[in-house]
């Protein structure tokens, strides 16, 4: 399973952290070499702004290289795509938006499920943002580490005024909400717009 974090569509959101397992990788530290993190929507924006402000700090804190990446696309479904079917070794992250919480239900013919492909590690502000990586990584390093791992830096960065004063500058509100948190919400988002594309029968395919 995979690692995400989502969020709500007008009144709440998250950015959200992903990470893929696979039983036969090897039994090495996690991260032990360069991590992605992928944005799904173009530069300038508050995922574009978030995962490049998260890349620099998980550098700095886990002495590994995290690069930001941008590819938009289809509503941010382009880059969590590349996200979900990323190889499953613990080393690509999702920066995305509430769009994915619609976009699960809205989309019939998505090649991809959002919540068993992604797995949550933290609601970060209250607007439509989220983070999430591939969720495979070397065997011995348990999913709940990777995941505590960047939970843990989330907070923290998440504490520091250089971090908080971009999105509270755009009205947002951090949060640093917990994996389990995030999970309840984000499968409460799907469950409630499936229900009203499903009534309304809007389809997008």
């Amino acid at each position: 399973m995979n690692v995400s974090v989502a969020s709500g569509a007008a009144s709440a959101a998250a950015i959200v952290f992903a990470v893929a397992f696979a039983p036969h990788a090897g039994a090495q530290a996690w991260p032990a070499k360069t991590v992605r993190i992928v944005m799904p929507f173009p530069p300038g924006g508050g995922t574009d702004q978030m995962g490049r402000l998260f890349a620099k700090r998980f550098t700095e804190t886990f002495g590994q290289t995290f690069f930001a990446e941008n590819r938009p696309g289809a509503g941010g479904l382009i880059g969590a795509e590349i996200v979900a079917k990323s190889p499953p070794d613990g080393y690509t992250i999702l920066v995305t938006t509430a769009s994915l919480s619609v976009n699960a239900s809205l989309h019939r013919k998505l090649t991809f499920d959002p919540l068993k492909d992604l797995a949550p590690v933290s609601w970060l502000v209250s607007v439509p943002l989220l983070l999430a990586a591939h969720p495979s990584v070397p065997a011995k390093t348990p999913q709940e580490d990777i995941v505590a791992k960047l939970h843990a830096e989330t907070v923290k960065g998440l504490a520091l005024f250089e971090v908080r004063k971009h999105p509270t500058t755009d009205g947002a509100e951090p949060v640093g909400s917990t994996p389990e948190e995030l999970g309840v919400f984000f499968g409460r988002e799907v469950a409630k717009y499936a229900k009203i594309i499903a009534r309304a029968n809007i389809r997008a395919d």
